[in-house]
């Protein structure tokens, strides 16, 4: 499978850190008020799936 890695950084607005068994996730709002993920580990396509999911899901209920 091929894997790939999403390294971009939190700024100052963080909205969830989100801890999966692969990392953490981060989802922030930019300087333009525009949402960004932030994936702190190498990850596959499913696991980037399963972890929007989370993200939308679970974090945004203790958000």
């Amino acid at each position: 499978m091929i894997k790939f890695a999403v390294l971009l950084y939190c700024n100052l607005l963080e909205y969830n850190d989100c801890p999966t068994p692969g990392g953490h996730v981060c989802l922030t709002m930019n300087a333009f008020d525009s949402l960004s993920l932030t994936i702190y580990h190498w990850c596959s396509d499913t696991e980037i799936y399963t972890t929007i999911k989370k993200i939308f899901g679970i974090c945004n209920a203790n958000r």
